[in-house]
């Protein structure tokens, strides 16, 4: 492959792959709101890491799926 069609593909695939990511964090956000509503504490809970941390100023702080 001709090295200015290399460097197109790979400008292409980070862009396809920064809108993927941002769509991803767009779905986080719009599955998180209505979870939490509902009180659906275990698909809340799937939306983080293992060993995320929830931590709300003044309000406490949770990490981990488990709490």
């Amino acid at each position: 492959m001709p090295a200015d069609r290399q460097r197109v593909t790979a400008d292409f695939e980070e862009r396809l792959t920064r809108l993927e990511d941002i769509e991803a964090i767009r779905n986080l956000i719009a599955s998180y709101g209505p979870l939490a509503d509902a009180g659906h504490a275990e698909g809340v809970a799937a939306l983080w890491e293992d060993d995320g941390e929830y931590d709300v100023g003044g309000y406490g702080s949770a990490q981990g799926r488990a709490a």
